[in-house]
């Protein structure tokens, strides 16, 4: 631990740990750094700033007690920045903090790289804060730490279902001191009277105008399923003020999560490119274990007429034939597979315009739980036949007429206490798709083939990012390269320019399953490190190569699954080598669709 002073010469305590992009730590009301101990394994990959407020932990007490307030620990928290020498960072704010954060997101953006709040946002719910005022400043009624686990676990039962006594007991070790005469507080118990004058000096400032600032940086909300300061439908009217917010229901928790909770854990990134990678391909082959006996290993596959046309030999991985029709059934079923068993049994939510939906909605069935599947209204008939035909529940959203399905997911989530997967942006998805990679990598060692690019259709980037990273431990000769279709490339222009790029149209075209807004925040710096540049071809050629998989292949792929196979016959002079090496990334497909590329190149040109 170090300390720093402030303007008014106060020494403040403050920890500053590991190395990479900033993220400042910022704890509840009468809390301390302590607060981020859970979730200190998880963030490697950062340098970790924690801080004690004047008057809490080691810090020193004030004597002007009115200090005790929102802006001047705000300044403090930059004064803290500026002894470092940070310019930027991102705050996760607990309750507390992340009031501070509202204020700086107004007063100092130009320091934000972006913001977690935890369990906090511009309204606190009735009661929430009565409650609090219960017991800020009251010494705690425990002889020793062992009652005190007993005492909270009881008493926290009904908010945090199934938290065991020794978290608890750890609990009360970071918020109060043992004494000779029992446990005694870690922060000034003058706090008290510095919020009631606070509360006697005029009514509740409006906090929605520091809210609505927040909307132009980076935002993830964590929302304690049975919080009683941010309840769902104050968090409904977060998202519908700032649509890009990543909101996160942690289930079985209330006001505060502890931030280790796998939940917790997947948004404790706000949406920036500062993400850290997948440091390893430890977490693909346990997704491999698990998957082992019910994802189907696709073959590599060949066609001397597919050669001819590519002037090199083509290689086909054909995931239009994974169960479900596409490879997104190994991202679902490892996602599911995943979790621990009691978070599973509540439910999982997916957003999908189709071959997501069924991969989860199979893994779901197959683990005895409920799918809630949010679906685009144009997305293609069969895909969302076939989603409900798995069992799952499918809603729908016009997206076309700009409806937002994160604000409706927000909703659901929290109203029905499910786990979100993610389409692409999840650490468990991008395992699940990157045993593609694992079984290319074995297939073509065993057809003596050292250097190849492979080329995999496009969206998100989970399958891309995932088969890179496979290759990259199993394979280094082999290079994984993104393929999209016209007007929605973006991640080929992403990986020219080295920052995510957006795409202008988001619905629309024909290759549906892999049409997204831009790459992931989880996805792009996997692919910008591993991947070589991506290759873009026209809906037509994505037909093209339809109707050549099925003349010479007979497999039926969508318009989608058919862009990488489109490159390696129609960009040749874009790459290089004997070997190509391709994936079919699905087979769902409507009927019309499908007649149309056979109607149109069935001459197998």
């Amino acid at each position: 631990m170090a300390r720093f002073e402030t303007s008014d010469g106060l020494s403040l305590n403050f920890s500053d740990e590991g190395a990479g992009p900033a993220i400042l730590c910022l704890a509840g009301l009468t809390r301390n750094s302590g607060d981020f101990r859970f979730v200190m394994p998880f963030l490697a990959g950062y340098r970790v700033i924690r801080m004690d407020y004047r008057g809490r932990g080691r810090s020193d007490y004030a004597d002007n007690i009115t200090t005790y307030c929102v802006p001047q620990e705000a300044a403090d928290a930059i004064a803290l920045l500026d002894h470092l020498g940070i310019a930027r960072a991102t705050i996760l704010g607990t309750s507390r903090g992340g009031l501070i954060a509202m204020l700086l997101g107004t007063t100092q953006p130009q320091r934000l790289n972006g913001v977690i709040l935890n369990d906090i946002g511009p309204e606190i719910a009735p009661g929430g804060l009565d409650r609090i005022m219960e017991f800020v400043g009251q010494r705690p009624n425990f002889p020793d730490y062992d009652a005190a686990a007993d005492g909270l676990k009881v008493a926290q039962e009904p908010r945090f279902p199934g938290v065991t006594r020794d978290r608890w007991r750890i609990h009360a070790e970071l918020i109060w001191a043992q004494c000779a005469d029992g446990l005694d507080l870690r922060y000034d118990a003058r706090l008290r009277e510095a919020l009631i004058g606070q509360a006697g000096a005029g009514p509740v400032p409006d906090l929605w105008g520091l809210w609505d600032a927040l909307a132009n940086l980076p935002l993830t909300v964590l929302h304690g399923a049975n919080s009683d300061l941010l309840n769902a439908d104050i968090l409904s009217r977060m998202q519908a003020r700032a649509p890009d917010m990543r909101a996160v229901t942690v289930p079985d928790r209330g006001h505060v999560p502890f931030l280790d909770e796998a939940e917790a854990l997947d948004g404790r990134h706000p949406h920036t490119s500062e993400r850290p990678r997948m440091s390893d391909i430890d977490m693909i082959r346990a997704a491999a274990a698990r998957l082992k006996g019910h994802a189907r290993r696709t073959p590599l596959l060949s066609s001397p007429f597919l050669d001819r046309i590519a002037g090199r030999r083509v290689w086909i991985k054909p995931e239009c034939l994974q169960h479900t029709g596409s490879f997104k059934y190994r991202g679902g079923y490892a996602a599911v597979s995943a979790l621990d068993d009691a978070t599973r049994a509540r439910g999982v939510l997916a957003f999908s315009s189709g071959n997501h939906a069924q991969g989860v909605a199979l893994a779901a069935a197959q683990h005895g739980v409920a799918a809630l599947i949010i679906m685009p209204a144009d997305a293609p008939a069969m895909k969302i036949a076939n989603t409900r035909a798995l069992g799952a529940e499918v809603v729908l959203y016009d997206r076309v007429a700009g409806q937002s399905r994160d604000e409706l997911g927000a909703q659901l989530q929290a109203k029905r206490n499910l786990t979100l997967i993610r389409p692409y942006d999840e650490p468990q998805v991008i395992a699940g798709q990157g045993t593609t990679g694992l079984e290319i990598a074995e297939d073509a060692a065993l057809r003596g083939i050292a250097r190849a690019d492979v080329l995999v259709c496009c969206g998100g980037g989970g399958l891309t990012s995932g088969i890179a990273l496979a290759l990259e431990a199993e394979a280094p000769g082999l290079t994984a390269r993104p393929c999209e279709p016209e007007e929605f490339d973006d991640a080929t222009r992403s990986l020219a320019s080295g920052e995510i790029q957006r795409n202008t149209r988001i619905s629309g075209g024909l290759c549906d399953a892999i049409i997204t807004p831009q790459p992931g925040e989880i996805t792009f710096p996997i692919m910008r490190r591993l991947c070589g540049p991506g290759l873009v071809v026209s809906e037509e050629e994505a037909l093209h190569a339809m109707a050549l998989a099925w003349g010479r292949l007979k497999l039926v792929a969508e318009p989608g699954g058919a862009v990488a196979l489109a490159a390696a016959l129609f960009r040749p002079d874009q790459m290089i080598g004997d070997d190509v090496i391709v994936t079919i990334s699905g087979g769902n497909v409507d009927a019309d669709v499908f007649q149309r590329a056979l109607s149109s190149y069935g001459g197998l040109e």
